[in-house]
């Protein structure tokens, strides 16, 4: 590629570490060589110091640093007195205060101290992140447990709590897999139950076809799978008007699981 004449000064200018003269920010030296082309003609140009200070300034921050490159991290005082740290790239994504949005990593301490004012005892001796699993014992004596996400979203006990028209999550259970079809079009329904699929669905008058089941000796390793099937499957769950007077959720509008080799 070749560069317009002031273009390339920049360049050379950036490749021998001079100041820039003609325009803020320089070209990429090898940019052309490596088939992309000039920041300044693609309106990629590195922003300027005032760009950042008033782009800050419009959120209400006072920066703290200069800006070296879109990722570097730069300290800054949000409108709320908390000092942080945020690279322009998250800028310019949206992202605000990590402090005031509560998108910090908590320390254990206060996941532990979280966990005493439910009453219950933190027995999980380190944290790595919101999806790791916590060890506690529930205020009745429950051995559980359960990750930062879900304890902050309210969660309880899983042992304590009764769902799914009266689940118990430590007696036996099944998971099922069944079809429906209805307006001669094919749904699939995942579900746990503690008693057999013919017992939770004896008022369901549509017919079914059962095509996949699985026992388990706890309710709650029969909960964990059903979860993980209906969050790796969200996007076809069944969102129309109800049909099944057993309720349709759990629904599918396909055969996600591959198993109905008649379909």
């Amino acid at each position: 590629m070749r560069l317009k004449p002031w273009h390339r000064s920049k360049a050379a200018e950036a490749a021998t570490g001079s100041t820039p003269c003609l325009k803020p920010g320089a070209c990429a030296p090898l940019s052309g060589q490596r088939g992309h082309r000039c920041l300044y003609c693609s309106k990629n140009k590195p922003p300027t110091q005032k760009e950042i200070l008033g782009k800050f300034e419009s959120n209400g921050w006072t920066l703290l640093d200069s800006y070296e490159h879109s990722h570097k991290l730069m300290n800054f005082v949000c409108d709320r007195g908390h000092q942080h740290k945020i690279s322009w790239t998250k800028i310019q994504s949206g992202d605000k205060c990590a402090i005031c949005s509560n998108r910090l990593k908590p320390t254990l301490d206060k996941i532990r101290n979280a966990f005493e004012e439910r009453g219950w005892k933190l027995t999980t001796t380190h944290y790595e992140n919101k999806k790791q699993l916590l060890y506690y014992i529930c205020d009745k004596g429950h051995h559980h447990q359960k990750s930062w996400a879900e304890f902050r979203a309210g969660t309880g006990c899983f042992y304590c709590s009764s769902s799914n028209n009266g689940f118990k999550n430590d007696k036996p259970a099944v998971l099922y897999y069944i079809k429906f079809t209805y307006n001669d079009k094919n749904y699939y329904k995942i579900g746990i139950t503690n008693a057999t699929i013919k017992e939770r669905f004896r008022k369901e008058p549509l017919p079914y076809k059962i095509i996949y089941q699985e026992p388990f000796i706890f309710g709650w390793f029969a909960y964990q799978k059903e979860q993980s099937i209906l969050r790796k499957y969200k996007t076809f769950k069944y969102r129309g008007a109800n049909f099944l007077k057993s309720g349709n959720t759990e629904l599918f509008t396909k055969d996600v699981l591959k198993l109905d080799t008649k379909a």
